[in-house]
């Protein structure tokens, strides 16, 4: 099947010659086209597209070689995330744990500060206290000292 192709491909470029030598030929010159020189144009025409080809085939290779570094680079990055990832889920707390921790804390938190509020009223409480005993002594100099003025002030003559 390819063999056909060929032919026919070799058949068209053959006429496509002759044609082209008739059209383009001036009237007064006479072709010099032969069997020879048709060989010798079909081997230059050979090796142009051999040129063409493997020239070709050079910039896929380089283009192939640029995309395999790209996407090697962009897998190490990948790669790179996906190690994070993993890192993150060695290191970070479960839930369930972090849920029990975090239950613990809370019912410390609440027995201190029930502590704070009992403490908080004992202190004032004791203020209370203070108070009460800083008026007492108040009153009680108070007295003390209005005593001594009345006694003062009858025991003169």
């Amino acid at each position: 099947m390819t063999r056909k192709y060929l032919y026919i491909g070799i058949i068209v470029l053959i006429i496509y010659l002759i044609i082209a030598s008739i059209i383009l030929a001036p009237a007064q010159t006479k072709t010099e086209w032969n069997v020879t020189t048709l060989k010798e144009h079909f081997d230059y025409v050979i090796q142009e597209r051999d040129k063409t080809i493997s020239q070709k085939f050079q910039s896929l290779e380089l283009a192939v070689t640029k995309a395999e570094q790209a996407t090697e680079k962009r897998f190490e990055g990948v790669n790179e995330f996906r190690n994070t990832l993993a890192d993150q889920q060695r290191t970070f707390i479960p839930r369930s744990e972090y849920e029990a921790g975090h239950m613990e804390l809370t019912k410390r938190l609440d027995e201190i500060k029930t502590k704070a509020d009992k403490l908080e009223n004992i202190k004032q409480s004791g203020n209370i206290v203070w108070a009460y005993v800083l008026s007492g002594i108040a009153l009680f100099t108070s007295v003390i000292n209005v005593s001594l003025n009345y006694n003062r002030r009858n025991s003169k003559p």
